[in-house]
């Protein structure tokens, strides 16, 4: 996974991961992603921080005080907090 972190000028930050892995371009098939290249990893944010996904196919779960971000392969996620 690709991140990049953003500070917003009306104060906390926007996180964008990007999962370049599992893209597939042929002349023959077009393009197409593979499932099992799909990426999850943890989220640690100050205490007190929420974050809120705005834009992409990932998905953002809370289990207890750590929070789960899982992008499909090719996809992205654009999260603030």
């Amino acid at each position: 996974l690709h991140w990049m972190l953003n500070h917003r000028k009306g104060g906390g930050y926007y996180l964008t991961v990007f999962n370049h892995d599992g893209v597939i371009r042929t002349v023959a098939d077009g393009e197409y992603t593979l499932p099992e290249a799909e990426k999850t990893v943890t989220v640690t944010l100050r205490e007190g921080s929420a974050p809120t996904l705005l834009e992409g196919e990932a998905t953002l779960s809370k289990d207890g005080d750590v929070y789960r971000l899982t992008v499909p392969a090719g996809s992205f996620a654009f999260i603030s907090f």
